[in-house]
């Protein structure tokens, strides 16, 4: 019973001593039962209360272990700025002393947060902002000294929808910065040197052209740069020497040119240039003649000493510039004519550049629909003994029966058909017309001996089933493997020359016969010789035009013809076109001999009659020098 409940009773007694009257026995009871109900909300209330307080502080407990568990820093102010709360990771992201935090000392936590920014003054002058603005809310990336970097969140913090103060949560975004910016590096930038790629520098030349309309005395140069023959090196050598002579030479061409300019690579073996602010065309030029020099010096990759040259094509600015593009296209037509005369050297864009590109475009479009259209056509010119006169053979030489332009000869095309891959199909058809005609003269005339010559490019010996297609056109034309002879030139033979004495041995193995074109006009000829199984050996028409007037003609055609001596294989002698010269080349020890002396290349008509009557034009001419010397 509680000290109240017996103080009640008590005073009851004292007013009714006697004894209570009636009814009051059911007032107190009354009294006692509401007393009784009191007394146990009271104990239900203080248990409620006591309950209450105990999930409060685990409530707290919980909110401050999440705050302080957060991968953000989190920072609390109140309304007038002041600090009021944060939680340690907040500390540790900022590195800032302790002892101004727990002491709030804005001020001092403000500079030292402020001095680690590559830009302080900006920090400073966004926090004040926030501060003049409670409603304000702010997203922004801080870029720190030392490479961090941190996106910064900053709302109001409202208490019944009013804005008592400030939260800002801080987030290290570094990692997934630097992966941003290595991905756009990336996407603008070489893989394999690291120069700006096609991308890039394709925005930074319309820059420059843009640039250059706004500020008409701002001139500028772009130079087009193509490595030399630098399919042989990865033929040769294998593709990881050549990707790291790219890097060398990448790193010459860097070297060489001025820290404000920029180099780029376009893929494969182009790089362009960007001069900029240059007083004078001749400065491109000028930089042209300094990048050949760099690279004309020898490159050790992997031990291999190797040797190359780059032609460079310059397009120097001009008001018809609009896009960067009509600018690269106008380097690349001057790179193509630098490398059309002799490669290793460097030709400055022109309008009539344009001009022949355009036709050479036009004359590609033509060719594409030449092959379809039957338009191309076979000549043949004989080839000649030396010693009797007879016809040994005939050299198939392809023209193109153009219907607007007539006959187009093979030097203002093939080299079209090369680069496009035409060559291909118009190679294999020659094969096939050139030894079903053979086949046939054979067949008519009785003369199984009857050679025919067909000149073979590189791209076709490099294809996987070219062997294959010569198998099937001699089983197709029943022509004897025997006489057929493929003439490969030996530029061909040294930029293929790991894989090129493969594809020769099959081919061989077939019956065919194998003959050196051009003979003496490449490089290291002799080097190379003992590595391909041949036949014969071409003599280049450059040292038959000056073999009469010339002892240095005659001399290389001397040692010529004694090497195929040694290696027994015969010569003949090309592009013959007097009796002075067919002498000299006798007398020299050439057994054969083919020139328009001779006779001009023939359509089939005409060589069938030629074949028949055991004539040819130049035959004429023998006999009126007979005559001659008959006197």
């Amino acid at each position: 019973m509680s000290e109240l409940h017996t103080l009640l009773l008590r005073q009851l007694r004292k007013w009714f001593p006697e004894g209570a009257p009636d009814g009051a026995a059911d007032f107190f009871e009354a009294v006692n039962e509401a007393y009784h109900q009191f007394d146990d909300d009271r104990r239900m209330l203080e248990r409620a209360l006591e309950l209450s307080s105990q999930e409060l502080i685990q409530a707290n407990n919980d909110l401050r272990g999440i705050f302080e568990s957060t991968a953000d820093g989190i920072l609390v102010i109140d309304a007038a700025g002041r600090i009021t709360t944060w939680n340690q990771r907040f500390a540790q992201m900022w590195r800032l002393p302790l002892d101004a935090l727990e002491a709030r000392d804005r001020p001092r936590v403000l500079a030292a947060a402020a001095e680690q920014l590559v830009d302080p003054q900006h920090f400073l002058d966004r926090v004040r902002e926030l501060y003049a603005d409670p409603l304000a809310e702010s997203f922004e990336t801080l870029h720190f000294k030392d490479g961090r970097v941190f996106e910064r969140y900053s709302i109001p913090h409202r208490l019944d929808g009013v804005p008592i103060g400030r939260v800002s949560s801080f987030r290290d975004v570094t990692a997934r910065h630097r992966a941003e910016q290595r991905l756009l590096h990336d996407a603008i930038h070489d893989a394999l040197t690291a120069l700006p790629n096609r991308t890039l520098f394709m925005d930074r030349l319309g820059q420059a052209i843009r640039h250059s309309k706004r500020h008409l005395e701002h001139r500028f140069a772009l130079l087009f740069v193509d490595v030399d023959r630098f399919k042989m090196v990865n033929d040769s050598l294998g593709h990881l020497v050549g990707d790291e002579m790219l890097v060398a030479i990448a790193g010459r061409i860097r070297d060489a040119i001025r820290p404000g300019d920029t180099v780029a690579r376009l893929g494969g073996d182009e790089f362009t240039i960007l001069l900029e602010s240059i007083k004078d065309p001749e400065d491109a030029a000028v930089a042209a003649e300094r990048i050949q020099h760099v690279i004309s010096a020898p490159f050790t990759v992997r031990d291999h000493e190797i040797f190359t040259t780059v032609s460079i094509g310059i397009a120097v600015s001009a008001p018809h510039y609009h896009t960067a593009e009509e600018m690269l296209r106008d380097a690349d037509i001057a790179m193509y004519r630098a490398k059309a005369q002799g490669r290793a050297g460097y030709q400055t864009f022109q309008p009539g550049m344009h001009t022949t590109a355009v036709a050479l475009l036009q004359l590609e479009n033509d060719l594409r629909r030449a092959v379809d259209r039957s338009e191309i056509v076979l000549h043949y010119q004989p080839i000649v003994s030396l010693e009797d006169w007879r016809i040994l053979g005939f050299e198939a030489l392809v023209r193109w029966n153009h219907p607007q332009r007539g006959l187009i000869y093979p030097a203002e095309f093939i080299a079209i058909a090369e680069e496009t891959g035409l060559i291909l199909p118009i190679g294999r058809w020659v094969l096939s017309e050139a030894c079903s005609h053979t086949n046939q003269w054979q067949q008519m005339f009785g003369r199984d001996d009857l050679t025919v010559s067909v000149n073979i490019s590189g791209r076709q010996l490099m294809q996987p089933g070219f062997v294959s297609d010569v198998e099937r056109v001699l089983r197709e034309t029943s022509l004897p493997p025997d006489t057929l002879c493929l003439e490969i030139t030996e530029t061909v033979l040294m930029e293929n020359s790991q894989s090129a004495p493969e594809a020769i041995r099959h081919l061989r193995g077939l019956g065919v016969k194998i003959h050196i074109d051009d003979f003496g006009t490449g490089y290291s000829s002799l080097s190379y010789l003992h590595r391909f199984a041949i036949d014969t050996l071409k003599i280049d028409r450059s040292f038959i035009s000056h073999v009469a007037t010339g002892e240095e003609s005659v001399e290389i055609i001397r040692t010529i013809t004694a090497l195929a001596g040694n290696l027994k294989v015969p010569v003949i002698a090309e592009g013959v076109e007097t009796e002075v010269q067919r002498r000299k080349l006798q007398a020299l020890g050439c057994q054969a001999a083919q020139g328009n002396f001779f006779s001009l290349p023939a359509d089939a008509t005409a060589v069938r009659t030629m074949i028949a009557s055991g004539r040819f034009p130049g035959e004429a001419r023998r006999e009126l020098q007979a005559v001659g010397e008959r006197g």
